[in-house]
Parts: C-alpha cells; sequence; structure tokens
C-alpha cells in the first residue's frame, strides 16, 4: 500500500514522482554558472485543455552532468477559465525553494496532468497541451539570488 507508514521519517513512504502521468519536459542548456534561486518560482503557460477545470501540476529539477535528477519544488494549479480548449495564459506559483543550481548542470521543467500522491488525482483528468513559441512564450521565471 502506498504510504502505509505512520511514520514520516520511515523509508516505506512514498515520495516518488509520478512518472505515469503525461507530461512535458523542458530543459535548459548547461548552465555555465552557479545559479543561487530563493522564492516562489512562477510559472507563465499558454495551455489549452480538453476538458474544464482542469488540472496543472509543475515540477523543478535540477539535472546534473551525469544525468542524476534532483527534485527542487512543485506546483498545481486548477484552471476555472470557461473557453478552456483555445489557447490561454495562466500564471501560478510553486512552493518556495532556495537551491543552489550548479554549474554544468541543467533545469528541467515537467508539467503534467496529474502529479500523485502529493495531489489526489482529479476524476475530470483532462489532456493538456503546452504551447511555447514566439507567439505563446511560456516560460517560468525564477528568484535567482544575485
Amino acid at each position: 500500500a502506498i504510504n502505509s507508514s505512520s511514520d514520516v521519517f520511515s523509508s516505506s513512504l512514498a515520495t516518488g514522482q509520478d512518472d505515469s502521468a503525461n507530461s512535458i519536459q523542458f530543459l535548459t542548456t548547461p548552465l555555465t554558472q552557479d545559479l543561487h534561486v530563493m522564492g516562489v518560482p512562477q510559472l507563465h503557460l499558454f495551455v489549452s485543455a480538453t476538458n474544464s477545470n482542469a488540472y496543472y501540476y509543475a515540477q523543478l529539477f535540477e539535472v546534473t552532468p551525469d544525468g542524476n535528477e534532483h527534485f527542487v519544488t512543485r506546483s498545481a494549479f486548477k484552471d476555472h477559465t470557461k473557453k478552456f480548449s483555445a489557447v490561454h495564459e495562466i500564471d501560478f506559483g510553486a512552493f518556495a525553494t532556495n537551491r543552489t543550481f550548479q554549474s554544468g548542470s541543467r533545469i528541467e521543467v515537467r508539467v503534467a496532468s496529474r502529479d500523485f500522491p502529493f495531489f489526489f488525482v482529479s476524476p475530470n483528468q483532462a489532456t493538456l497541451k503546452v504551447y511555447q513559441d514566439k507567439k505563446h512564450p511560456s516560460r517560468v521565471d525564477l528568484p535567482v539570488v544575485p
């Protein structure tokens, strides 16, 4: 059973990512210097969905040069847009973080239709589309410490 332990420090507590969710990934080029991020990352996405009241889940990772992924933060957003099937912009914040991304690492953002077991699966799970082009400049703004 998932999370059957009563002890939050137990190794049987499931904290892995939901790899079976439909998702799209965005990956930066390798960083040329360390990057200290402290605060609330903001997501600005151009999206469309097959159902109303779609949920968007985002996760932020550091991908090291050897390919290891380190989870940084996550977020969730319920889109109440009436014209959900048309391309529209949504803006939402992730949980605050304080991390120094190492030089040579890449930053990865995943957007998915669910993020179980951290958020319950919606009974109205939609197929999502995230747009990234000149007309629809989806992005993540990171609070970088100078």
